[in-house]
């Protein structure tokens, strides 16, 4: 991301590191240029939308229908975060600027003029962690696991990081229930991929204090 922003910071307006499971969410926008060359932010180099986790509906299986179709509601960690106000936030970046250092998605090296997707200042708590998000308006949506089939296979393919193994199933399984609601029907399914390998009843069992949490 770092290259990239080096490389062609003067051919663009604006950069935006996102995923490819990540989808922005513009209500009262017709699309992303209707929003950025909004007059609010004129003054602002980099602007801070919210990252939210959307949930997996329940669904077990994969449906051929469009990903918001499928997945209306946000992560139970969003609705719990909503009392704290406190979500993660990922950035777009105003392109001809000089002297930036980009160290991931979530975090920027500079002293950049940041605001949230108002134009306003935007309040970070610890340079990832946005006060007082935005669950609305202006928001990144990520589908993570998506349904249990589509998660099992997306474990099946390793992490580029973490690698294969115990690790990253422990690491995949406790983001994907830390998104999702526990239920017996997406423990029998996972289960059934992981074999002998792992028990997943005695994990989550243990994930929560010795209780599945149904």
């Amino acid at each position: 991301m770092d290259s990239c922003y080096q490389t062609y910071h003067d051919q663009y307006d604006w950069l935006l590191f996102y995923e490819l499971d990540e989808f922005l969410y513009l209500k009262n926008y017709k699309n992303i240029k209707s929003f950025l060359i909004n007059k609010v932010f004129d003054k602002c180099e980099s602007i801070q939308l919210n990252w939210v986790h959307m949930s997996d509906n329940n669904q077990i299986f994969y449906e051929n229908k469009p990903l918001y179709e499928r997945f209306p509601e946000k992560g139970k960690n969003v609705v719990e975060n909503q009392y704290n106000k406190i979500c993660f936030v990922k950035t777009m970046i105003r392109g001809h600027l000089k002297n930036i250092s980009i160290v991931q998605n979530h975090i920027l090296n500079g002293k950049l003029k940041a605001c949230n997707g108002f134009g306003k200042i935007s309040i970070l708590r610890n340079k990832i962690e946005s006060v007082n998000p935005d669950y609305k308006f202006n928001f990144i949506r990520h589908y993570y696991g998506k349904s249990v089939q589509e998660f099992v296979e997306k474990m099946n393919r390793g992490d580029l990081l973490r690698g294969n193994g115990k690790r990253i199933i422990e690491w995949a399984i406790e983001k994907f229930f830390y998104i999702n609601k526990i239920t017996p029907e997406k423990i029998e399914y996972i289960q059934k991929y992981l074999g002998n390998q792992f028990n997943l009843t005695k994990y989550i069992a243990e994930m929560n204090k010795g209780e599945l949490l149904f």
